[in-house]
């Protein structure tokens, strides 16, 4: 970057990421974190108000853990990317994980 930077070419960092991470068909945190953050029994808002609106989520897809998706998995335990790709990434983010 700093050679670049020497030719006049300046260069912006985008750490960006798409969902949370592998695990839930996402880039970005590695997933031992991802899978510490969101814990074994993952919450869309929190458990209390995830069980209040349980029906109204059930009616739209909302706060559905991922396994009920039914994805083939890795030797990780990762959804296989192309299962992933069966649905736009941004339906990830109504996970209960992410």
């Amino acid at each position: 970057m700093n050679k670049l930077g020497e030719k006049g070419i300046y260069t912006l960092v985008d750490m960006h990421q798409d969902v949370f991470s592998r695990s839930i068909c996402g880039e970005g945190f590695p997933d031992f974190y991802a899978q510490k953050a969101y814990g074994k029994h993952a919450a869309c808002i929190n458990p209390v108000v995830d069980s209040l609106l349980k029906p109204v989520f059930s009616k739209v897809g909302f706060c559905e853990n991922m396994d009920w998706l039914g994805y083939r998995k890795d030797e990780n335990g990762w959804p296989l990317v192309e299962d992933c790709l069966t649905k736009m990434f941004a339906w990830y983010y109504t996970t209960s994980q992410s």
